[in-house]
């Protein structure tokens, strides 16, 4: 969802960023580091925690953009 947000804003490399994260930088390391914790139990865990990890940095991620959208809008305004 927050992938389509940043795409339909013309941000395609924030989407890329949270498309790696979630596939790449995220999820297969989660995948080991869990299954070697706690086993196979930790494997199938692995999907959810990053969901989780990942939507406090998406929400960050659109918050911080908000507000560099907004001091734009602002400063177009004034001009």
């Amino acid at each position: 969802m927050v992938t389509a947000y940043f795409q339909a804003l013309g941000k395609a490399k924030s989407s890329l960023k949270i498309t790696m994260l979630r596939n790449v930088i995220l999820f297969i390391p989660g995948v080991f580091i869990l299954n070697a914790l706690f086993g196979i139990n930790g494997a199938i865990a692995a999907q959810p925690v990053v969901e989780i990890i990942l939507t406090a940095i998406c929400l960050l991620m659109m918050n911080y953009s908000q507000k560099k959208e907004e001091k734009l809008m602002l400063k177009t305004q004034a001009a």
